[in-house]
Parts: C-alpha cells; structure tokens; sequence
C-alpha cells in the first residue's frame, strides 16, 4: 500500500461512535488519505469500536499500535488508555499523562498529525459532552489542514461541536451524510498537492521536554506560565495558566493538561470524592462509636457509654450536614439522555 499523502483525523466524543461508523462505512475502498479516530473510552476495559465502526466499511479498519505505517485506505483507531500520535508517516501509542481528564485525548493526535501533515491534514470533530479536540482542531487549521464539525443540529450531545464553532473559525459545518462526499473530496484534493508543513514533525520526546524544560526554569527562577495557586486534580502538583493558541489552558509539572472546561469538571470530581471519603469516615467513626459503646454497656461502664453515645450523635449531625449537602449539590433528574452508543453496539463497544 502507498504510504498516506493526506490523513483525515476524525475526533468523537458522547454520542459520537454512530456518526464515526457511519463516517467509516460510507467512504469508498479507494480512499487516497489514511483515517486516525480517536474515541474516548474507559481505560480498564478492552475496546470494540475499531470492529463496531468497520463492520460494514470498505476500509480496513483496526487497533493501532506503536510503529505502525499510516498507509492510504485504512482506518486506525486508538486503542484504551493510550494517546495516538502521529510521528512523520508512522503512528506511536503514548502513555503520557492524561489530556483533559482523559487518555487517549483528542487533542494530542490533532496537534501531532497537523504538524506532520501540514495542509494535508483534514480534522474532524463529532458529538461530544466536553471540549477535548477544540484546541487541537485550532492547530490543524493554523498549519492550513481543514476544519470540519459535525452539524450541533444533529449531534446526540452537540456541546463540543458548539465549543469548536465558538473557539475556532471552522471551514465546514455539515451533517453526516454531507460530511463523507466532503471527505472524499478532500483526501483527493490534498493528496494531489502533497503539501507538507515547513515545520519538522514533532519528535515523540518534543512535550515531555517541554514540561522538563518549563521544570528546570522554574529551578532557576523562572515561571513557565502564570502560577495560579491551583493544584493539578490528577497528580496534586502546582497548576500553570497557559494561553495556548488563543485558548486558555492548564497544566501541572507532570504534564497534565487541561482546557477551562475540563479543569472545571476534574475539579468538581476531585470535590465531589472528597465529600463522598468524608461521609465514609464519618459513617465508619459512628459504627466504631455505637460499638464501643455497647461493649461498655455490657461492661456496666455507664459513664463510657455515655461518653460514647455523645459522639456517636454528634457524628450522625456531622452525617446529616455532608448528606444533605451532596443531594443538594447532585439533585436527581428526570431528564432522559440520549444514549451514548446505539443500542444494537452497546455491549460490542
């Protein structure tokens, strides 16, 4: 197979994985670009979506993995709990730290196929409840790749195509079915100009340096972005204030980055723990309380009982408070959410 002279990076979220099948299964055999989707799944389970997405497609369509060569009419998909990364006509699997609260992230593929692929690089991003991808569908079009996203108007959960359009100027704005005969043209029309970036394809060390370097000035008196007193929800460490290509960005000294969206997520996750780990504690304090004082009745020690039976209630008060305070903050809702998967791949996916 011809190595890929165009490759399409197709990013989805929540509600994504029916339009990328319908993506993969429309475009034809002879396809003159190679395809990279990157889809976000839970790390501890084995994922189907690259057998989901090709069943019925004239591409083949599979897991990537390190070393693999991007050749024209295929389909790579990026496999749980790893970033894909496009390294100069080749793929790598990263297990960096986590982009946005998730690993594989969008961004980190967009940003490293439009800076080997240059202008013929065409990024696409589908339905999706957060704003992973944003930034790096900016990047795909600032080194003059295109910009598609799928149509908010159809999309399950249309808040990541409305992030992209508020962030980003996009090029086309398309529902599905409109979206493959645009591809097609596409691949063909950057596959013959063969124009790549005048920049070097980022090497696979390039943002791990660039966090050991913003360390070392930091060492050194320097600040590699504005300090904001935050730390990282993931690690613990210091957070910086970035302004990424426009887009305001977070990141800690390991390298985890965050958009404002998913900083404020991750943040509200690290709290919600904390609550639930308190209520843990308090409730297993009140157990251990009631059960010294029942030894102490047995004992006929009355004065430890009720020394034990006090804090026991002052415990349960203490309980109260935390639990009225998470069903105050997470209130039930009777509001149906469109299903993430379709229904005849949910247990395949």
């Amino acid at each position: 197979m011809q190595r890929a002279r165009c490759l399409i990076v197709i990013g989805a979220s929540a509600g994504g994985i029916e339009p990328l099948g319908k993506i993969i299964q429309g475009v034809p055999a002879d396809l003159p670009a190679a395809i990279c989707a990157v889809v976000h799944i839970p790390p501890t389970r084995d994922s189907l979506i690259d057998q989901v997405i090709g069943r019925r497609a004239q591409l083949p369509t599979r897991k990537a993995y390190s070393g693999m060569k991007l050749e024209e009419g295929r389909v790579y998909v990026a496999p749980p709990d790893r970033h894909l990364w496009v390294d100069d006509g080749r793929l790598r699997l990263l297990y960096g730290p986590k982009e946005n609260g998730l690993r594989p992230a969008i961004d980190p593929t967009f940003r490293s196929a439009a800076s080997a692929y240059g202008s013929s690089v065409v990024g696409v991003l589908l339905s999706g409840m957060h704003d992973d991808g944003v930034v790096g569908l900016r990047i795909v079009r600032e080194k003059e790749g295109v910009a598609i996203v799928q149509d908010p108007t159809e999309a399950d959960f249309p808040y990541l195509p409305l992030r992209a359009l508020e962030e980003n100027e996009i090029d086309h704005v398309c529902k599905v079915a409109d979206m493959i005969p645009l591809l097609v043209q596409l691949a063909h029309e950057r596959s013959q100009r063969m124009v790549r970036s005048k920049m070097k394809p980022v090497p696979i060390e390039t943002e791990k340096e660039e966090v050991a370097r913003e360390k070392q000035e930091f060492a050194e008196g320097g600040a590699p972005g504005t300090a904001t007193g935050l730390t990282c929800p993931d690690c613990g460490g210091a957070i910086w204030e970035f302004d990424k290509e426009g887009v305001l960005q977070f990141r800690c000294h390991v390298g985890h980055v965050y958009s404002s969206d998913s900083f404020v997520d991750e943040q509200a996750k690290t709290v919600e723990m904390a609550m639930w780990t308190a209520l843990r504690a308090l409730e297993e304090k009140e157990m251990l309380l009631k059960r010294l004082a029942s030894r102490a009745r047995d004992r006929g020690a009355e004065l430890s009982v009720r020394q034990f039976e006090t804090a026991a209630e002052a415990v349960a008060e203490k309980i109260g408070l935390i639990r009225r305070a998470i069903d105050a903050a997470y209130p039930p809702s009777n509001k149906a959410e469109p299903a993430i998967l379709p229904a005849a791949s949910v247990e395949e996916a």
